[in-house]
């Protein structure tokens, strides 16, 4: 078993390398069109939400509420929800490779081309000049990387991120396959299963404990994190209210699943000091 994350440069042969990839293996692909689709039956993630934060940097004024955080903790919910039973499935885009970081039996790809090439693809794929080619090509890729940094604080394009990095200029898609399928022969050798389905239950644990935290119990926990492993849930972020602190303590402690907990939230004084 292993899970496939793929990261893209617009016009990179990537939705077809993902789609032949879980055709071949006989895994789910989870793509935008399943994702954005299930979020929005099954959380009510309006589409307004989705189509605004989907693989996109929050704007300016959207940056100072919450609801780009709201999308993006959804979205890791129902990706874990997906997987925790059989984790066999190609995610393609939405940060896998950052939030999936060290986990053991996950192999992270990112699939690039040179602009050219993409741009060529791209007013082949939808009838565009030139010019309307590579400013489509130039601002996906500018979103994604923006996406990344907000969301993950990581570089979007730094090759050490990735397990493969894979330039589609010259490779074809049968051959980017072959290359896909050694790697996961390895994986399958190294027998990461069990590993890799205890860690995803952990992730699945912490990721709950975020939801539980922040939208039924209305803690306002900023910059909230959650770590899960061996039943020890260690919680990190900062509340404008001391209080807080220990209210969030009791929360995860009593939540199941959870045997002890690490309370590392801490004061923040938004307010300057009187003189």
């Amino acid at each position: 078993m292993a899970i496939i994350t793929i990261a893209r440069q617009e016009g990179s042969l990537s939705k077809e390398i993902s789609q032949g990839l879980a055709e071949r293996f006989g895994w789910q692909f989870i793509s935008r069109d399943l994702i954005n689709k299930e979020l929005a039956g099954y959380y009510g993630i309006t589409e307004k939400s989705i189509s605004k934060f989907d693989e996109k940097k929050p704007g300016l004024l959207a940056s100072f509420s919450n609801q780009h955080d709201k999308y993006n903790n959804y979205f890791k919910l129902y990706f874990f929800e997906k997987v925790i039973d059989t984790p066999k499935c190609i995610l393609l885009g939405r940060g896998g490779a950052f939030f999936l970081k060290n986990v053991p039996g996950v192999l992270r790809i990112r699939i690039i081309g040179s602009e050219n090439v993409r741009v060529a693809r791209i007013m082949d794929r939808y009838h565009l000049d030139e010019k309307a080619a590579r400013k489509l090509v130039n601002q996906r890729d500018d979103e994604r990387a923006g996406y990344t940094r907000f969301f993950y604080n990581m570089s979007w394009d730094d090759p050490g991120s990735y397990d493969m990095v894979i330039n589609t200029d010259v490779l074809g898609t049968e051959v980017v396959y072959k290359m896909v399928e050694g790697a996961i022969e390895v994986f399958n050798h190294e027998n990461y299963t069990e590993k890799l389905v205890k860690r995803l239950k952990e992730l699945y644990l912490a990721q709950k404990i975020v939801i539980y935290l922040l939208y039924e119990e209305k803690i306002p926990v900023h910059f909230l994190e959650v770590d899960v492993h061996d039943n020890t849930a260690t919680i990190m972020g900062t509340v404008e209210v001391r209080g807080l602190i220990d209210q969030v303590g009791q929360a995860v402690a009593a939540y199941e699943g959870v045997e002890q907990v690490e309370n590392k939230v801490v004061f923040v004084n938004t307010y300057p000091p009187i003189a």
